[in-house]
C-alpha cells in the first residue's frame, strides 16, 4: 500500500500525537484538509528550498503561533520575517491561499498541490489506497451501489489537493472523493447537511477501522473514502469583513444564518472558520470540511453560546475560538464599537440584523438558563466549555443537569427570529 502521507511508522505515530494535540490547542488553518502538523510538518511543496511563499498569510500566522508554543525560535524568526515582507510588499492586502485541499468541493486548479502533489501521482495513490481498503471489512454509507471509486485513477480525474488527513480527487463526472483519515460520523453528517441544502451532498462512503496514526479524543478517526458533490460558491475568505457583500447579503449575516442552520440540526462544526463556509452568488452559506464535526445538541449549543465566552479570544482556552477570530463574523467590530463608541452599538447591530438578533438572543439564553436552575458560575462553565470537547464532558458538571432536548431548546432560542 502507498500511504497518502508517506513516513516511517515511528515518525507517523509521533507526528500523529502532535497533530492531535495541536487540533485542540491551536486554531485550525483555513485550508480544508487541516494541516494539523503545524510547525512540524505537512508544508506545501516548496518552489525553492526552505521557501515559505506557498503558505497563505493566515496559515503562516498559525504556524507562527505553533512555533512560539514549541519554543522554535529559529522557525519563529523565519516566519515573522516572511510576514513582515508580505506586509511591506502587499500593504496588508490578502495573499491568496496557495492551496485549498479539501476541495471544499470547488476548484482551485491554479493552486499548487501540497506534499508530493500532481494529478498523475494522486491517480496512482488513489488506486493503491482503494485496493488496500477493499481488502478490509467496510461499512458503506449512502448509495449501496456506487462504484465510481476507480474513476479517480482514470483520465479526466484531477487532483485537487493533499494534506495530513488525506487527499481529494475530482472525478471526470464532477464527483469529489476524499481518501484517508475521516471521522466515523463524517459521512452521516455530510448526508444530513446535503439533505438540508447547507453542505455537499453525500454520494457514498466506505469506512474501515482506526486510522494508522491519526487520532483525536473527541471524534473517532478512521480509514476511509467519501464521494460527495460539488458545493457552489467560494469560501467567504480571510479578506471578508462583516459588510462584504455576496449577492445582496452581508458576510456577517450570511455566516450567522448558516451557523444557525447547522446548530438547529444538533451538529457542532468544531472548525467553523470563514474558509469552511462556501457562499454562492445568492448569498447562501454552506458548510464544508466536516471531519471534526459532532452530532450533539449540547456540543452545538456550546459552540453557539461559547462564541461570547471571554476565553474564546485566546484559542484553546475555552469557548468557541474559531468564530471570533475572523472579521467577517462581526464579533471583532462589535466589540470595538462597544469599547470605544458604545453609543453606536444599537446602530451597528441594526446594520447587521441577523448578527444583531444573535447578540440580543444571547441575553435571553442566559435568562432561560437561570430559570432552568443554573447558577451564574454554572452558566460561566457552560459558556467556557471548549469546542472539540470529548462528548463525555457533556455528561459532567453543569452539563449533567441539561438534557439534549433542553440544549436543543436553548439553540432555538439563541437563533430565534433568524
Amino acid at each position: 500500500m502507498i500511504c497518502l502521507v508517506e513516513m516511517p511508522e515511528s515518525a507517523g505515530v509521533s507526528l500523529g500525537k502532535v497533530a492531535g494535540a495541536l487540533s485542540k490547542r491551536a486554531p485550525s488553518m483555513p485550508s480544508d484538509m487541516k494541516r494539523q502538523l503545524g510547525a512540524l510538518g505537512g508544508a506545501p511543496q516548496e518552489t525553492k528550498p526552505n521557501s515559505l511563499e506557498p503558505w497563505a498569510t493566515n496559515q503562516l500566522r498559525d504556524r507562527l503561533d505553533a512555533a512560539k508554543k514549541l519554543g522554535r525560535k529559529d522557525m519563529e524568526d523565519k516566519i515573522q520575517a516572511e510576514l513582515d515582507r508580505r506586509s511591506n510588499a502587499q500593504g496588508n492586502k490578502r495573499v491568496s491561499d496557495a492551496v485549498d485541499v479539501q476541495a471544499k468541493t470547488i476548484e482551485k486548479s491554479a493552486a499548487p498541490l501540497t506534499a508530493s502533489g500532481g494529478t498523475r501521482y494522486e491517480r496512482g495513490n488513489s488506486k493503491d489506497f482503494d485496493e488496500d481498503l477493499e481488502t478490509k471489512s467496510l461499512r458503506r454509507v449512502g448509495d449501496k451501489n456506487y462504484n465510481g471509486w476507480e474513476d479517480s485513477s482514470k483520465s479526466g480525474s484531477k487532483a485537487v489537493g493533499e494534506g495530513s488527513y488525506g487527499a481529494v480527487m475530482r472525478n471526470a463526472d464532477g464527483t469529489y472523493v476524499k481518501r484517508g483519515a475521516i471521522s466515523d460520523t463524517e459521512a452521516d453528517i455530510i448526508r444530513t447537511l446535503g439533505e438540508r441544502g447547507i453542505g455537499p451532498k453525500l454520494i457514498a462512503a466506505d469506512i474501515n477501522g482506526k486510522h494508522d496514526w491519526h487520532s483525536e479524543d473527541f471524534v473517532d478517526i478512521r480509514n476511509g473514502r467519501i464521494a460527495m458533490s460539488r458545493v457552489a460558491g467560494q469560501p467567504m475568505g480571510e479578506g471578508a469583513g462583516p459588510d462584504t457583500r455576496f449577492g445582496n447579503k452581508q458576510a456577517a449575516d450570511i455566516y450567522w444564518k448558516a451557523l444557525g442552520d447547522l446548530h438547529r440540526l444538533g451538529i457542532a462544526h468544531n472548525d467553523a472558520h470563514i474558509d469552511n463556509i462556501m457562499v454562492d452568488d445568492g448569498g447562501r452559506g454552506r458548510w464544508v470540511d466536516l471531519g471534526l464535526a459532532q452530532r450533539s445538541p449540547k456540543a452545538a449549543f456550546a459552540e453557539a453560546y461559547g462564541t461570547f465566552s471571554p476565553r474564546a479570544k485566546s484559542f484553546g482556552s475555552g469557548g468557541n475560538y474559531q468564530t471570533p477570530r475572523w472579521n467577517a463574523t462581526g464579533i471583532k467590530d462589535w466589540e470595538r464599537v462597544k469599547t470605544f463608541n458604545p453609543g453606536d452599538e444599537g446602530r451597528f447591530l441594526r446594520q447587521y440584523p441577523v448578527f444583531g438578533q444573535v447578540v440580543q438572543n444571547r441575553s435571553k439564553v442566559a435568562g432561560e438558563l437561570r430559570r432552568m436552575g443554573f447558577s451564574v458560575k454554572e452558566i460561566e462553565q457552560i459558556q467556557n466549555t471548549p469546542i472539540r470537547s470529548n462528548l463525555d464532558v457533556f455528561n459532567q458538571g453543569p452539563w449533567a443537569k441539561m438534557t439534549d432536548a433542553q440544549a436543543q431548546k436553548l439553540i432555538n432560542l439563541f437563533y430565534d427570529g433568524i
